[in-house]
């Protein structure tokens, strides 16, 4: 959708729009009861390229689908999940879309913030206030991975974590981006060992010489240290096929600030 469709719909403001009609689209919308984001699904590229990258995500990654029907309902499945058990994402509503858009669409709350990456990297932002941040993700997160180890609940994974996608938004850290994630029967241990390394990595990128002690702010909100050793171990030394081939592909993708050096680290500390 571009931006001069967008401009003829009624009480709404373009927060993201898509290049050459692709990508996702991102409008702040006046609703009756309240502003809020509509989410609009879209291809990422060719349909022929969007098929293939479907049939790749499912048969060898063992990822749900990137279709965009398929990605809302991922999205929607997260949220769901995540906010049920009280852990903090953008709260969903259902309500008709406007009249000119076509589904796929999610309503989405509108929460102004700016991202945990963004503060990371900013000179400005004292350092108390960045370890305090990554010390608060870190003890949110671990009694939602120990949820998702007891009941085996793929859907409190997130597939591409990163400090990219958690915003600060004043007293809150909300976590967003659930467009992809694992399919059921994927392996809970694999799929926390992902997104730690995600996380872990994301603070040394944007954190850059403030590497190290973020990663020890990390552990130290972690509560649960021996679950902590014990999926970042599977990450470093994991002996599947699966984890074999994502350290191989890591290392060769990223020379430099990989998942598995930041695993690495952090279970040297751990020891």
């Amino acid at each position: 959708m571009t931006e001069d469709v967008i401009a003829q719909i009624p009480r709404c403001t373009p927060l993201k729009t898509s290049r050459n009609r692709r990508g996702n689209v991102l409008l702040k919308y006046d609703h009756d009861e309240g502003t809020r984001v509509l989410k609009l699904y879209r291809g990422r590229g060719t349909l022929l390229r969007d098929i293939l990258s479907n049939l790749s995500h499912r048969v060898l990654e063992r990822k749900t689908g990137t279709l965009p029907g398929s990605r809302r309902a991922t999205e929607l499945r997260h949220l769901k999940s995540w906010s049920r058990r009280g852990f903090d994402v953008f709260r969903h509503f259902e309500a008709p879309l406007p009249e000119g858009i076509e589904p796929p669409a999610l309503w989405l709350e509108y929460c102004p913030g700016h991202t945990l990456a963004r503060t990371l990297r900013d000179p400005e932002t004292p350092l108390e206030e960045k370890l305090d941040l990554v010390t608060r993700l870190a003890s949110e997160s671990c009694p939602r991975h120990g949820i998702a180890l007891a009941e085996r609940d793929i859907h409190l994974v997130q597939e591409h974590a990163t400090a990219k996608h958690i915003l600060v938004a004043g007293d809150r850290l909300i976590t967003f981006d659930f467009e992809g994630g694992f399919l059921p029967g994927f392996s809970i241990r694999e799929a926390l060992a992902q997104e730690l390394g995600g996380t872990l990595r994301s603070l040394a990128k944007f954190g850059g010489a403030l590497r190290d002690v973020l990663h020890d702010a990390f552990i130290e909100g972690y509560e649960d240290r021996a679950m902590l050793r014990t999926i970042v171990a599977w990450g470093v030394h994991g002996g599947g096929i699966y984890r074999r081939v994502r350290r191989w592909y890591d290392r060769h993708r990223r020379p430099e600030n990989t998942k598995a050096g930041s695993l690495e680290r952090v279970l040297a500390v751990l020891a």
